[in-house]
């Protein structure tokens, strides 16, 4: 179908292709040598095509894809060589998901031979990982030798987790590495080892295998129970939920639980004499592992003290706070 326009229409169409774009005559100058170059004639069709792109490109340029790194080609994880607040803009080709990538303005430029990551655990406590000084060297943490780096300061990581807790960590976050894991007095410890062959039966498949056993409460984080009497912290009514499972798991070690899930005997009965011993064994120990304000809570007995303890500072908390922050 053929359209038809009249002389007018058609000398305006020719004086708006006569002056679309830069002018048609450029001035002279050094890179043009004393030559002028001739008027541009184009079709109505070359005419429109180029009004479409000019405004494509004007639009992309005011609203560029959000995940675009220009010069940057797509990589399959974040490398610890780049610059953690260059990736605040990720190129959408990539298959790995970076939603859960948050930019800590704290973390300076990480290389492997300069790493310096902020790193918080779920008492509170400030940490900073470094390459001289990594993190899990600390009491309670060895296994986040076993973490990848670039996901340490997104979480708050608890200090002696259970075996059960290390298998509720999202894949994603774990490294696909060799590890021994040691088991002395009770308590787990997760050691590197260069000289594990690629077919023993050693890293996650092994923490998921003990979760399976009654293994599944013993504590991660240490080499023996002397290191961790030192570090259970001093009760002060906010840390309650850590103070109780540390010193519990201690007192399990040590043989001590029944004297604070169970009543004692009859003082005429079998067994009193040693069940006062351990009683006061145990109750000596509650009163180090408080603060002064709260000795009014220490009864007579290592079970009633334990439970006033539980009764003042045990309160549930909301559900979306007990939900783990592995999935952010």
């Amino acid at each position: 179908m053929a359209i038809e326009c009249s002389k007018t229409e058609k000398s305006n169409w020719k004086g708006k292709l006569a002056n679309a774009g830069p002018s048609n005559q450029c001035q002279q100058g050094p890179h043009h040598k004393g030559k002028t170059l001739g008027t541009t004639k184009m079709s109505l069709g070359e005419f429109l095509g180029k009004q479409q792109y000019a405004h494509q490109e004007q639009f992309h340029k005011c609203r560029s894809p959000h995940y675009q790194v220009k010069g940057r080609p797509a990589s399959p994880k974040l490398s610890l060589d780049t610059n953690p607040r260059e990736y605040k803009h990720l190129n959408r080709g990539d298959t790995t998901c970076y939603s859960s990538w948050r930019v800590n303005q704290d973390i300076v430029r990480t290389t492997p031979h300069n790493i310096f990551i902020p790193v918080q655990t779920k008492g509170g406590e400030k940490l900073i990982h470094t390459s001289d000084s990594p993190v899990w060297k600390h009491h309670g943490l060895c296994y986040l030798v076993a973490i990848k780096e670039e996901y340490l300061g997104l979480c708050a990581w608890p200090k002696w987790p259970t075996v059960k807790y290390l298998t509720q960590i999202n894949c994603k976050y774990c490294k696909d590495i060799k590890f021994r894991v040691t088991l002395d007095q009770g308590f787990m410890h997760i050691l590197l080892d260069l000289s594990l062959r690629p077919s023993d039966p050693v890293g996650w498949s092994v923490i998921k295998s003990l979760a399976k056993t009654h293994c599944a409460s013993a504590l991660v984080g240490g080499e023996g129970s002397g290191n961790m009497i030192n570090h259970i912290p001093l009760l002060d009514g906010s840390n309650y939920h850590q103070w109780s499972s540390l010193t519990e798991a201690y007192l399990q070690v040590q043989n001590l639980q029944d004297v604070i899930t169970t009543d004692g005997p009859e003082p005429k009965a079998e067994g009193y004499d040693t069940w006062k011993k351990i009683n006061g064994q145990v109750l000596g120990l509650l009163k180090m592992m408080v603060i002064i304000k709260l000795h009014y809570l220490i009864g007579d007995n290592a079970k009633t003290s334990w439970d006033n303890i539980k009764t003042q500072f045990d309160t549930v908390m909301p559900s979306n706070l007990q939900r783990p922050r592995f999935n952010p």
